[in-house]
């Protein structure tokens, strides 16, 4: 897939957030191939999306370096978002049973 040149201001976004310009790309190429399952390619829409999940991959990675163990924090509330409320709900139903007592 083509990928259309990246921001100009790309050096200076990378400076910023403290990694180097080709993690900056790749983070680039990364938010634009996901806004452009979203949106029509190369639509407004489309731009603004990939800019703005840029940001803040770029957001991320600075407050990685400035705070590692915020980062660690940061990454297993994503994770426990992101899994499937189905096998907690077991798990309180299960635990819930187990808790009761006969009689």
């Amino acid at each position: 897939m083509e990928y259309p040149k990246s921001p100009k201001l790309l050096p200076y976004f990378a400076r910023r957030a403290g990694v180097s310009e080709s993690t900056a790309a790749r983070l680039w190429r990364e938010a634009l191939t996901d806004s452009r399952r979203q949106y029509a390619p190369n639509s407004p829409e489309c731009w603004n999306a990939a800019l703005t999940q840029w940001r803040r991959a770029l957001d991320e990675r600075r407050v990685e370096r400035s705070m590692p163990w915020l980062a660690s924090l940061m990454q297993a509330q994503r994770r426990l978002f992101e899994l499937s409320l189905r096998p907690i709900e077991l798990w309180l139903h299960w635990a819930a049973n187990r808790t009761r007592t006969p009689g």
